[in-house]
């Protein structure tokens, strides 16, 4: 072999005899020789030497039979093992199928040792999965370095025996799994993942689901409905498992591969096969998404037709092409099929629609039951009834351009909730005869996919004319929205918008057009890609207005508002409406509505003060109008007098981390030790807190409600339209650790919650990516107290009175980039009594008037530091004096100092904002 330099660490054997060593990374190579050598007390040594060894790419294989499936009993099974004599420069291990309820260091047993490809191995009853070697062999043929395999497979089992304990807690998992066996929760984890944990690899690839998905008629699965979350869970913590044991030689995000589930029978009744393909790429369609970073897919819905489908040849290249793009930059080879882009109604009876994807087309298979709408409420109720009673086939008429097709639901329901492809356990009459698939030369087909058609923008069947309502700012009679969403909620935003008229993209002449309309006259229109609809129908979710009132105004008339002012309820609709009005681009709209306001109650006076001070006094959390008023009159005032950028100068990230919490919880008062107010040793339960149901609903929905205008005040008002913000959720996969401590020294009866701000442990170990390109921080974790609520000791203590579990303030982290860091609570709701009182989540007027408030205090002190020269803040808080205000800064409250300072001082600096936070 080739003389290279040692890298290797000495190691001291321990009494067990085991021993770990480091032996270094080196060049992709093989007839490498490894020597173990022990010193002997006499001076010689012993040695071991290892011969012929490869470096190279590592890749773990798993899953059940599909991915069991042994080369021989592929598709030409015996010519594929002949062949694969060839690749000198793989090397196969395959671990022996085993349990263990305990995780083990060592695995129990293995089929080979580290061999070549052979064919006395590759044709004997054990021999090695198919699909793995077929990846491995298109790996070399693309890399030319050695390629080692690992298979840890068996058939018939869950993704919960192949998962940790904690990913299966995470998910919400419950039982023990199906059996005692091999199908028994973590039972494979322990036996036959987590002896590989040292090893460093690549990455892995994975085929299996139809356990958990269930065979209908015979089995019904197992935690079909929670797949979308123990799949993603497993990934992530195998990731996570494997860089710590390796200690960051498995890349803490490494590749994983799996294969999207083949068709088995052509039953109609059960659509669990389609249900478990759309939850293994975590419902969203396609990989890579959010949920699912630098995961990769391979679908086999075009497979032979078969429980065990022969052809593994197919799902391998797919697998290997969509590697060699994501992991190793061969991006002339494909990642994915083609993707959809669009759904475009081509008249307003939505019986004919066009489907757009991401890439040319081959000419379209006209089949039936290819393309299918749901003819009842939603989609989900579609799923769990008998094909034909919820979702119904439609036709394809054909293609519509090189990357479109159109279909007809001229046969189907007139009113559908959804649109899908594929969704069927076998939707394709065979193999690779699927209806889309891309003109390149590697003929991806589209994967299954389904959509939502949102009733709740009112569509209506008849397009009539009206009368059109000029938009303010421009003269003109329509704006442009690239989706009908966003003409609707244009439409919402607009006092005197009744109806509207929305052109899609495909449309000749009028692509994205929105006409607002006050009225309704009895002319038809008649235009392909145009969408009408009405305001408010059945389906249109309740004014936030209305829901805020109704829930504090104590049953009292006009819909609660009798229980407040009526100065209050004016100037608390105007916030409300003027921000509406901002986003729906109503600029001129919101900035007459403001000046209303401002007209009946001048900005810095003290007719404000009886209005801030109502606020909080029903109930609802302190829900002031006159931040948010002042915050949307400045963002819009630039966007309709500023010098408004054709485009930003700089770009930046926002990332909001979601850390679990690592605590012990105490259960009663004796857990406490009064000498030092810390838990005793082993008392208390250990837990992993993790986020209430309404932090993670709709994608994160609540945290990018609580920050959008925060957002747009910096991109407009500071930073004047030089800076755009991305606004980013991760869910991290180390927690915090938060410690319970007395709160009085001495004294029982109230408590703190310290999370070790600033959360290193978390923080530290982000992603490469997300510390290389966030510029601030926000972070979010649970709300620890909840956990006590059994615990009798812990009743009738009060929020923030008797408890201290801090969060706000801005402060430094990784690289001195700024953090606001809170619990739960902040963003979603709070005990309104005490800590077990009724819990209730904010309602949406509660968080978009307080988070505004909130994070605009906590800019400013970051600004402030950014111009010492202006004396701005040379005392905590000093606004709060008005003895300190500078003599030229007009008003009376925090809000009118922060205006003034903008104005006055930071907007007419020397060096702008925009680049001083930049």
């Amino acid at each position: 072999g080739n003389d290279v330099t040692s890298g290797a660490d000495q190691a001291y054997v321990e009494e067990d005899e085991k021993f770990e060593v480091r032996i270094g990374s080196y060049e992709a190579g093989s007839g490498f020789s490894i020597i173990v050598r022990e010193s002997l007390p006499d001076g010689t040594f012993l040695e071991v030497l290892l011969s012929d060894v490869a470096f190279g790419e590592v890749w773990v294989c798993s899953g059940q039979s599909n991915m069991e499936l042994r080369v021989k009993d592929a598709r030409d099974g015996m010519d594929e093992a002949i062949e694969a004599e060839t690749y000198e420069n793989i090397r196969l291990l395959k671990l022996v199928r085993q349990i263990a309820t305990e995780p083990q260091e060592e695995a129990l047993g293995f089929y080979n040792s580290w061999s070549k490809p052979r064919m006395e191995f590759l044709g004997s009853g054990d021999s090695f999965s198919a699909i793995c070697l077929f990846f491995g062999e298109q790996l070399w043929e693309e890399l030319q370095v050695p390629i080692g395999l690992i298979e840890s497979t068996w058939g018939g089992t869950i993704v919960e025996a192949w998962s940790s304990p904690e990913a299966l807690e995470y998910c919400g998992v419950t039982d023990n799994g199906v059996d005692d066996g091999q199908n028994h929760n973590n039972y494979l984890w322990n036996a036959m993942i987590h002896p590989l944990l040292k090893m460093t690899i690549q990455g892995a690839i994975w085929y299996q689901g139809e356990q958990n998905a269930g065979y209908p008629g015979e089995y019904e699965g197992h935690n079909r409905d929670l797949y979308t979350c123990t799949f993603s869970t497993m990934i992530e913590s195998w990731r996570q498992e494997w860089s710590t044991a390796t200690r960051g030689d498995a890349d803490r995000k490494f590749p994983f591969g799996f294969v999207q589930l083949a068709p088995f029978t052509n039953q109609r009744d059960s659509l669990a096969w389609p249900q478990l393909r759309w939850h293994q790429t975590a419902d969203v369609g396609y990989v890579p998404n959010d949920i699912m970073e630098n995961v990769f897919m391979a679908t086999a819905v075009d497979d032979d037709i078969d429980l065990h489908p022969k052809n593994k040849r197919l799902p391998a290249s797919r697998l290997a092409w969509a590697a060699t793009h994501l992991v190793y930059g061969m991006t002339e080879r494909p990642l994915t099929g083609p993707l959809l882009m669009a759904v475009s109604f081509k008249n307003t009876e939505r019986t004919s629609i066009v489907v757009t994807f991401s890439e040319n087309l081959d000419p379209v298979l006209v089949e039936e039951d290819r393309f299918m709408v749901c003819c009842l409420a939603s989609t989900d109720e579609c799923d769990q009834v008998a094909y034909g009673e919820g979702w119904q086939g439609v036709t394809i008429e054909g293609m519509y351009s090189d990357n479109a097709v159109e279909v007809s639901t001229a046969s189907a329901c007139s009113t559908y909730s959804g649109l899908a492809y594929l969704w069927l356990e076998t939707p394709c009459s065979g193999e690779v005869s699927c209806p889309l698939y891309a003109s390149d030369e590697y003929h991806l087909p589209v994967v299954p996919w389904k959509s939502d058609v949102d009733l709740s923008l009112c569509p209506l069947s008849t397009a009539y004319t009206g009368q059109p309502i000029p938009i303010l700012e421009t003269g003109e009679l329509f704006l442009l929205r690239d989706t009908q969403s966003g003409c609707h909620d244009t439409c919402l935003a607009h006092p005197e918008c009744h109806y509207y008229q929305w052109y899609d993209p495909l449309s000749n002449g009028n692509a994205n057009k929105c006409f607002l309309l006050a009225s309704q006259n009895e002319d038809l229109v008649n235009e392909e890609f145009l969408q009408y609809g009405a305001k408010r129908c059945d389906l249109t979710p309740s004014d936030p207005l209305d829901i805020f009132f109704e829930t504090f105004g104590d049953g009292s008339g006009n819909g609660g508002r009798d229980s407040f002012s009526p100065e209050y309820v004016e100037a608390l609709t105007a916030s409300i409406q003027s921000e509406d009005l901002f986003y729906a681009g109503l600029h001129q709209e919101a900035a007459n509505l403001i000046d209303s306001i401002w007209d009946k109650f001048p900005a810095g006076t003290n007719m404000w003060g009886p209005i801030m001070g109502e606020s909080g006094k029903h109930g609802e959390k302190n829900s002031d109008p006159y931040s948010l008023l002042r915050m949307v009159d400045d963002m819009n005032r630039f966007r309709l007098d500023g010098d408004v950028p054709d485009k930003p100068k700089y770009y930046a990230t926002i990332t909001v981390v979601m850390a679990k919490a690592d605590t012990v919880l105490p259960t009663s008062w004796d857990d406490f030790d009064l000498s030092t107010g810390f838990l005793k040793p082993n008392s208390g339960v250990r837990k992993v807190v993790g986020f209430n149901d309404h932090m993670t609903a709709d994608n994160h929905r609540v945290i990018y409600d609580s920050l959008r205008t925060w957002i747009a005040y910096i991109e407009d008002a500071v930073a004047e339209g030089q800076i755009k913000f991305t606004l980013r959720v991760i869910e991290s996969d180390d927690p915090v650790q938060c410690d319970f401590s007395l709160k009085d020294e001495g004294q029982i009866g109230k408590f703190s919650i310290s999370c070790h701000y600033p959360f290193s442990n978390v923080m530290d170990n982000l992603p490469d990516d997300v510390l290389e390109t966030t510029k601030w921080y926000f972070m979010a974790y649970p709300y620890i107290p909840k956990e006590l609520t059994n615990y009798t000791d812990f009743q009738g203590l009060h929020d923030f009175e008797d408890i201290n579990a801090a969060w706000g303030g801005t402060g430094g982290c990784c690289g001195g980039k700024v953090m606001w860091f809170g619990n739960e609570m902040g963003w979603t709701g709070e005990n309104t009594d005490n800590l077990l009182g009724d819990f209730r989540y904010f309602t949406e007027v509660e968080t978009r008037l307080w988070w505004a408030g909130l994070q605009q205090h906590e800019l400013y002190h970051y600004l402030f530091s950014l111009y010492p020269e202006f004396h701005l803040e040379d005392e905590g808080h000093q606004w709060f004096d008005h003895s300190k205000w500078p003599e030229d800064f007009d008003g009376l409250y925090e809000k009118d100092y922060f205006h003034e300072a903008l104005y006055k001082r930071l907007l007419l600096a020397d060096i702008p904002p925009y680049e001083k936070i930049l």
